[in-house]
């Protein structure tokens, strides 16, 4: 409780956002975020990297004297825990095998290792890989114990490639994380598309290495909720607001989540700007599934900057009329929060939609027949309601077999918006690739 000099009291509270990265590709997803951003502009971020092979743990964090490694650690913000000591893998990997991190995540060293971490923070976020052995396994134990512990979570979790052949271990885990928490699901497959779509010189597509291909994820798809939720939740919009109960309430609405994020470099020019290439912006969302968009139950906008009232109205409606598409008439709404002051001169808007399932909306509910009457006949002398027999009765009629209706697949293609020169792409492509 702090006291202002006027005599108000209030509380001095900061919403801390834990990040939880588990197995192979959590660790390297760490790794290269790590590089990203710093600590101290991140106060209020901790990370903890998990993982069943001691060996990748030793190579990308044994290293203290390496920055920014350094750093994080020296902020105490940094928490490497190897997954089930040596009781299940002795040290070594899961082998592939989901059940081997499942047992490494149940030991009590490391449940007790996650459920210390997960009481230092607000929300949990939970990053990984699915399809592989330590991810598969070690996120869903987590997921149940975030849960145990009335935590806020969002899972953050990566699909493995076609060719990888692993989607049938990756696809129950999802479904797995996602009856537990919130999921944002990112398809490695669409990453192909993107490439050819955004690099259009062959040369550098066919330069462009694993390690480049995971930092364009990470830029595009994971660095952006960073941002998003730290804003959100740490800093209170001072024209309209929301804060962490709201993003908390909206989240109890579904499981299915989708953000996406659009930056303005001329804050000046902003209320030149069109209101549909925004929103085009907003729902390209590369690499996540775009028929959540289509499902949507509720949606939230957050925005940084000075925006114009009325094109913050345009969005709105624009966003809202994309979600409800050919089905008007379902009720959804389109919260706001704006806060005015920018960031390093720049301005941009964030949407988050969640869907509670991906069925289609738009289908009518078939009809539920009322339940069958007992037959009565009606006689003139005495005046009275006689029941017919049983035997005589007629037989109810045979019940209506109700067919769920099939997901209905819509390919929201995204491709980035043309730029004001008529042939750059309004996007930031790393300088490695512009090289």
């Amino acid at each position: 409780m702090s006291t202002t000099e006027s005599g108000v009291d209030f509380n001095d509270y900061r919403h801390v956002i834990g990040m939880m990265f588990f197995g192979g590709a959590g660790s390297n997803i760490a790794r290269d975020l790590m590089d990203s951003i710093k600590p101290k502009d991140s106060p209020d971020l901790l990370l903890f990297v998990t993982n069943t092979d001691g060996k990748l743990l030793q190579e990308h964090f044994g290293d203290a004297n390496i920055s920014p490694l350094r750093e994080w650690l020296s902020a105490n913000a940094l928490t490497v825990h190897q997954l089930g000591g040596r009781e299940v893998t002795q040290g070594r990997g899961a082998g592939g095998e989901s059940e081997e991190g499942r047992k490494a995540a149940e030991t009590e060293v490391s449940k007790k290792a996650m459920k210390e971490f997960m009481e230092r923070v607000d929300k949990v976020i939970l990053i990984g890989g699915l399809g592989g052995g330590t991810g598969t396994g070690a996120i869903p134990v987590a997921a149940k114990l975030a849960k145990e512990l009335n935590k806020e979570t969002l899972a953050w979790v990566v699909m493995p490639e076609a060719e990888e052949g692993r989607a049938d271990k990756a696809a129950p885990a999802l479904e797995l994380i996602r009856e537990l928490v919130p999921t944002i699901k990112i398809q490695n497959d669409d990453i192909d598309e993107w490439i050819v779509d955004q690099i259009p010189d062959e040369q550098k597509r066919r330069a462009l290495t694993f390690k480049q291909a995971w930092q364009i994820v990470n830029q595009r798809a994971l660095v952006p909720l960073i941002v998003t939720l730290q804003d959100t939740l740490q800093n209170p919009g001072d024209v309209i607001n929301s804060d962490a109960a709201d993003d908390a309430a909206m989240m109890k609405m579904g499981h299915y989540v989708l953000l996406g994020k659009a930056d303005i470099d001329d804050a000046e020019k902003v209320a030149e700007k069109n209101a549909e290439e925004i929103i085009k912006k907003l729902l390209a969302c590369p690499f996540q599934d775009n028929r959540i968009i289509k499902r949507g139950v509720v949606a939230s906008i957050a925005a940084l900057g000075p925006w114009p009232k009325m094109l913050m109205k345009e969005i709105a409606r624009g966003l809202r009329k994309e979600i409800l598409g050919e089905n008007p008439t379902r009720n959804i709404g389109v919260n706001i929060r704006n806060r005015s002051k920018m960031d390093n001169g720049k301005m941009w808007i964030a949407v988050t939609i969640v869907a509670k399932d991906l069925n289609d909306p738009t289908q009518p509910a078939l009809p539920i027949p009322a339940p069958a009457q007992i037959a009565v006949v009606e006689v003139a002398k005495p005046l009275r309601r006689i029941p017919v027999p049983v035997s005589h009765r007629i037989p109810p009629a045979p019940p209506i077999v109700i067919q769920e209706v099939g997901p209905l697949v819509e390919a929201v293609a995204s491709k980035a918006s043309t730029g004001s020169n008529g042939d750059t792409p309004d996007i930031e492509i790393p300088n490695f690739i512009r090289k």
